[in-house]
């Protein structure tokens, strides 16, 4: 449903105070794109025609902003459709097709009952990676066939990283000049935190072999940096 709830918080009219609220839903329509056209004003070169098909259903993620009440919070967050089909070109043409399998970050998405969602993509292999909220928006894998409707060409899984933040460290309370009386301000340690380790990105480029019917396989990763903590002196006031 490309629909979405949203409630409405207006203060209640017959609250003198002003502190009472009341609640309303209305609903919003999502719109989408399902084709664009590139023309050429001068006509040299023939309309390039990208279609959009949309696979599934979208998904709605629960608002839990601070910024709205509890009352208030529903699920109106859109988070898109898992796979969406590309085709390129017109009629007499045929066209080129390309699916995208997206993340969406529903995995830990709060129930109507109050649980959680356990929410996972599996990719063409039939590999399972949660759909984690960090990777929302991002692609999981691409498909790329011999035109549309015909046979899988490539495959290119898409494990995205994300980086770990190690907790600061608080430095303990630097004493008043008038508590350390004359005595020289100690130096306790404060941490500053750097971006740590991310995981790797892993690609892998899947073309059919010529014989045999199996498929070649080039694997890709990158990675980042260790934590890095430095330490500087706490200055007195």
């Amino acid at each position: 449903m490309r629909c979405s709830p949203v409630v409405l918080e207006v203060p209640d009219p017959t609250d003198e105070t002003g502190l009472k609220k009341v609640y309303s839903t209305d609903r919003f329509h999502k719109h989408r794109i399902d084709e664009v056209r590139e023309e050429d004003r001068n006509g040299t070169s023939p309309t390039k025609v990208t279609t959009c098909r949309y696979i599934g259903a979208p998904a709605w993620a629960y608002d839990d902003s601070e910024l709205l009440s509890e009352k208030a919070r529903t699920w109106n967050q859109w988070r898109g459709y898992a796979k969406v089909r590309t085709l390129v070109g017109a009629a007499p043409d045929k066209r080129t097709q390309a699916d995208t399998l997206y993340f969406r970050g529903m995995d830990g998405d709060k129930l109507p009952n109050g649980g959680k969602r356990d929410v996972k993509i599996e990719d063409s292999e039939g590999g399972t990676v949660e759909d984690h909220p960090l990777f929302v928006g991002q692609t999981r894998e691409t498909l790329y066939y011999d035109g549309e409707g015909g046979a899988l060409q490539s495959a290119t899984p898409h494990l995205p990283g994300y980086v770990v933040r190690p907790p600061h460290v608080t430095a303990p309370t630097v004493p008043s000049r008038s508590e350390r009386g004359s005595a020289a301000p100690p130096r306790s340690p404060r941490a500053r935190s750097c971006p740590a380790t991310a995981e790797c990105v892993a690609r892998r480029w899947n073309t059919p072999t010529t014989t045999g019917g199996g498929w070649r396989t080039s694997p890709t990763a990158a990675t980042w940096p260790s934590p890095v903590t430095t330490r500087a002196p706490a200055t007195s006031t």
